[in-house]
């Protein structure tokens, strides 16, 4: 069976919850990525259970074993078309940390959003990957 469709996992949601508390952001998913989409695995004030791989800002962030973070998606050339963008989602801010099972294979990240664009301290970055780390530990 796919971890895709294995359902809603409370531990997973949790830390979702706790990434957004952390991040003061009102969005924050766990996603998986194949090659065409992106599936959001736990997931809080989005609608929707999928996208297109084409759209999702965590194509991004599994390319590097960093954290990836867009303060303002309509000001960067690379998301301001995008349909999360200028659709009714209407995100501006992403930050996003890989889910890395092993190094250099990641399979998804643990992001937050919101609709106004923002920074995103040191120690904020820092939680967020522990909670990344706690993501992977769990999918495993």
């Amino acid at each position: 069976m796919s971890i895709v469709s294995t359902g809603p996992d409370p531990v997973l949601d949790a830390l979702v919850h706790a990434a957004c508390l952390a991040a003061d952001t009102p969005i924050g998913l766990i996603t998986l990525l194949d090659g065409e989409r992106q599936w959001f695995k736990s997931k809080r004030g989005i609608e929707g259970d999928r996208s297109r791989r084409a759209d999702a800002f965590c194509d991004y962030t599994i390319r590097s074993s960093r954290p990836f973070v867009v303060p303002d998606a309509a000001r960067d050339v690379r998301f301001a078309e995008n349909p999360f963008v200028t659709g009714s989602n209407r995100i501006r801010f992403y930050a996003g940390v890989p889910l890395e099972i092993e190094p250099g294979l990641r399979l998804g990240s643990l992001c937050v959003l919101d609709q106004v664009p923002r920074r995103l301290g040191a120690d904020v970055r820092g939680l967020l990957d522990r909670l990344a780390r706690c993501a992977v530990e769990r999918l495993l």
